[in-house]
This record gives structure tokens, sequence and C-alpha cells, in this order.
């Protein structure tokens, strides 16, 4: 059961010249953050207008040129013309009159045009010589590269990596970069489509808030867990990348999209297992961590992203395994995910944080696996040409936010431009299950995943304590960076 309401916590995309080039100096990111988190989404440009260094592999140290809007301004539209936000601090005009705006209907029409392509569309994107032997056997499985689609390989590529991406301190990084990739597949599909849109999912973490949101008439909808769903861009594209002999979700071989819960009845999914992390939590990793940097925060952001996961996922759909890509909705899950960690470092910047320490933090010095400490000079698995220092930033891979609209009517309060309200709801999360940390943590060893449940535990508890005494969890507002100093 959907609302007839516009879909209210998105941000549309943007087109604009950030002139960023892959090794991007701290120096410059006066001009990346010019806005602070006052931009939207993901936003590369039209294929035309982007020469990329990690395009297939691409040519390391190759300049990055971002496309500019048209007059060389940013612009965003919203689906009923209603403006629901607040005009710029900076006083900087905006189109439809300087205020924030939400996806319109043909916007989403694009992004559906994209997916479809992707998913329909029999042409390698991935180079195998980057597939070590065990992938590549499980490749030829399936019929070789050439026998799958563009989306196939997306989540074959995720899921393969699961154990160098997942459960270490690579995971935003690499998510960072790979989200940047997928959309540019979806541009160079459709160049009609602009960017990707996320999904604000921290302002209603709750089933009777999630549920009913209109995002569902564009993403599909869920008939039970395990069951495909109904609607959305690819409903009856099935996906023989997974076998039956897949270790992890054989039931899914041959299947479209599969979900863990039954959208128009509630009451079978009213509990906390389908809760998702509310801007409490997303704020208190911010405050506990600051000053320990990167490695702690990630760890924690890490286990409040899973919560979107289990709950789309339940104990059979692919967003509760690491096929999770193959399901739409990852795509503006992992946007969002990218924008909230591109808050923090806006943050990070205005608490003078350097650019290494951002990285490193208080870990010891990398001894040359990214499963424990990262350093600027860390590899991105699959993207090898890349380090952690090309992608560390939005503006490396084209990349601007706006806040959120909160609306739909505008009577439910306003988002302020780099700061959301907190739900009014303030729910308590339960530990993620053991089988999450088992999928998440699977080549860190139990040992690993020990620690780190134990740790994300203390950090649920020191939030819900802060909840329970009516505090209220705020982040400092992500305005204007600052240059970081060395």
């Amino acid at each position: 059961m959907t609302s007839s309401n516009p879909s209210h916590l998105f941000a549309s995309p943007v087109r604009l010249n950030l002139g960023a080039q892959a090794g991007l100096a701290p120096d410059d990111l006066e001009a990346e953050e010019e806005h602070g988190s006052d931009w939207a989404h993901v936003a590369t440009g039209r294929k035309e207008d982007v020469k990329r260094a990690d395009e297939g592999g691409g040519d390391e140290g190759e300049e990055r040129v971002c496309a500019a809007p048209e007059g060389g301004r940013a612009h965003q539209r919203v689906a009923d013309n209603e403006h629901r936000g607040a005009p710029s601090q900076d006083g900087e005009e905006w189109a439809q009159g300087g205020f924030e705006l939400d996806v319109t209907s043909a916007e989403w029409a694009e992004w559906t045009k994209a997916v479809q392509a992707l998913a329909t569309t029999n042409k390698v994107v991935l180079d195998i010589n980057r597939i070590g032997a065990d992938g590549q056997q499980q490749l030829e499985a399936v019929g070789g590269l050439g026998n799958l689609t563009i989306w196939e390989q997306v989540g074959f590529l995720h899921n393969y990596l699961s154990p160098h991406i997942h459960g270490n301190n690579i995971f935003l990084l690499f998510h960072r970069k790979f989200t940047a990739w997928v959309e540019q597949l979806m541009i160079e599909a459709n160049p009609s489509f602009t960017g990707m849109f996320y999904w604000s999912t921290e302002l209603q973490p709750t089933p009777p808030q999630w549920s009913v949101d209109s995002v569902w008439n564009n993403l599909g909808q869920a008939q039970g867990d395990g069951m495909p769903i109904t609607n959305g861009p690819i409903p009856n594209v099935d996906f023989w990348v997974i076998t039956p002999n897949d270790t992890a979700l054989p039931s899914a071989a041959g299947l479209p999209v599969l979900r863990g819960y039954q959208l128009n009845n509630l009451t079978s999914f009213n509990n906390e297992n389908y809760y998702f992390a509310s801007a409490d939590f997303y704020n208190n990793a911010y405050v506990q961590t600051k000053n320990q940097g990167f490695h702690a925060y990630a760890d924690t952001v890490e286990g409040l992203h899973g919560y979107f996961h289990n709950a789309q996922g339940g104990t059979a759909g692919h967003m509760a395994f690491m096929w999770s890509p193959l399901d739409f909705v990852f795509w503006v899950h992992h946007p969002n995910v990218d924008k909230l960690y591109h808050e923090t470092q806006v943050r990070w910047q205005q608490d003078k944080m350097t650019q290494a320490f951002q990285i490193q933090g208080t870990c010891p010095e990398n001894p040359s696996s990214p499963s424990s400490c990262l350093t600027l000079q860390t590899q991105l698995p699959y993207f090898t040409e890349l380090t952690v220092d090309d992608v560390q930033f939005s503006s490396q891979v084209c990349v601007r936010y706006a806040p959120a609209v909160n609306g739909p009517t505008g009577k439910q309060g306003l988002a302020k431009r780099g700061r959301a309200p907190a739900p009014a709801i303030r729910p308590h999360l339960p530990l993620l299950d053991d089988t999450w940390w088992e999928i998440n943590f699977a080549a860190a060893g139990p040992a690993k995943a020990a620690e780190a449940r134990d740790s994300f535990a203390d950090f649920l508890a020191s939030t819900h304590d802060l909840i329970d005494a009516g505090v209220a969890i705020e982040a400092p507002v992500a305005r204007k960076a600052t240059k970081i100093t060395a």
C-alpha cells in the first residue's frame, strides 16, 4: 500500500563543473566543498562531457573533467512544482526560485530507462584480468562475461569482492567509487539520465513511515519474504548470474528481484527487525568517533547501513546478501550512505582534521592490508589504478549533494540546508543478528567479527541512553568547508 504523496525524502541530480582531478590536493577542497553538504545526489554529467580515469580501468592519472550545468548553474526540479525548502544560506539563486526541490516523475522515468537498459544489455564492462582465478571459474560456470547483462556483472563484482570491501575500513571508499562507476554506466546507457538519487531513510526509520512512501511506485513492491517484487523498472528480469550452487543465496537462482516482506501487509513487518538507522545514530557516529578518525567512524556506519539491507532483504531477498546490487533499491540507499559520509567529512574539515588523519586516525601504520588500517596510498579493490587519495572526497568522483526535501506538503518540518531534522519517532535499534556479522566479516575472521560486534553493541547502548534521556543528538551544521591544513 503506497501513498499518493510525492516521494519526499529524495534529492534530484544536478550537473555542474567541478573541475576535479584524480589527484585533488587538500587545498583544493574549498572549491569541492563550496557549499558544504548543500548539493544533491550523485551527479557526474553526460558521457560526452566527462573524461574519467576509471572507466573500465582507464589510464592512471588521466584528468577527470566534470560536466558544467546549462548556463553554468546547478538546477533541480520538483514533481508537483511546489517549493519545499529554504533558499540557500549563502544567497545563491537556485533554479525554480532558489528552493530545494524534489525528484520529478520525468527524472524517475529516465532513471527507469537507465536501469532497464543495463538489465537487458549484454555488454562486457568488467576487465577479466582484474578478476582472480576463483572469480573467473564462477564466470565460466554462467557462460562467461559475455553471457551476462551489465546489471548482472555489477552484481557479480560486488559479490566477488565482498570479502575485500566489507568488514574493513575500505567499505565507504570502495562504495563511493563503485556507485559513481555504476552511475556512469547508467548515463552511458541513457544519456537523458543525469545522475542517481538518494533516499534519506534516516528520516523515516520505522515501517509505518517508510512503507507508505511513494518511492515504491518506482522501486517495486515486495510481496513476501523471498518473493519476487511486482512493478518497478525490471520486475520480470531474471538473474542467471546466481546459480543453484551459490553458497549464499541458491534459492534466488534464475529469479528476479526478491525482497523480505509484504509491503501491503504492514502488521507482518511492523517490528524492530525492519527499522532503519535513524539520524540519531548517524549523528552519534560522528560525535563518538571524531577523535579517533575514519576507521572508527567507518566501522560504525557500515553497521548502521546494514539495517536497511536487512529490512529490505529479510531472510531470502537479494538485499540481505552480497548480491544486493541486483536490487535497484541498493542504488538509492548507497548514494545516501555516501551523502552521510560526505557531510561528516565536511564536519571533519570544520574540526580542522587533516586529510591523512581523516583516513588513518589513531590506527597504527597500515601493514599493507586494507582489512586493518588505511593510508592515502591504499589501493581500491578491482579499481587498482586508484588509491584512497584518489576517491577520498566527493568531487573526485564528480559528485555534489543537496539536502533531502522533507514534505510532502511542507507542513512536516522542512529540512534546513545542510542539516536534516531528527524524526519525531526516536526508536531503539536491535543488535544486528549473527548472520549479518558472519556475512560482512567473513574475511576478517570470527575474532574480528566478535570484536566489531561488541564495539557496535556498546555504540548502540550509548545512543539508546541519550535517546531515553531525551538528549538531542546533533552534529554540527555542515555549511562551508575549510581548507585542510597539513
